[in-house]
């Protein structure tokens, strides 16, 4: 577990330091742990980051990916529609 935490927190890590976010929502398969693996990520982070933001599970669990995904298709199936071109 701490392995994955490690690489989760570095690649997390990259995005917090270039993005400065004030949360971060773990989703997707990641999702399964629960809170079980924020705890480590947050640990991991603390040596990346100036400061750490909040962590969180997302609440749409293993289907946010697939979610996200298919919201992203409405918004460019509505802007092709509904566009003036």
């Amino acid at each position: 577990m701490d392995g994955f935490a490690r690489a989760l927190a570095n690649g997390i890590g990259a995005m917090v330091l270039a993005m400065d976010p004030r949360l971060i929502v773990i989703g997707g398969g990641v999702a399964k742990a629960g809170t079980t693996v924020l705890d480590p990520i947050a640990r991991h982070l603390a040596s990346i980051c100036y400061e750490v933001p909040d962590l969180q599970i997302s609440t749409l669990g293993e289907d946010a990916v697939t979610i996200g995904a298919i919201e992203v298709a409405r918004d460019r199936v509505r802007a092709e529609l509904f566009t003036d071109s």
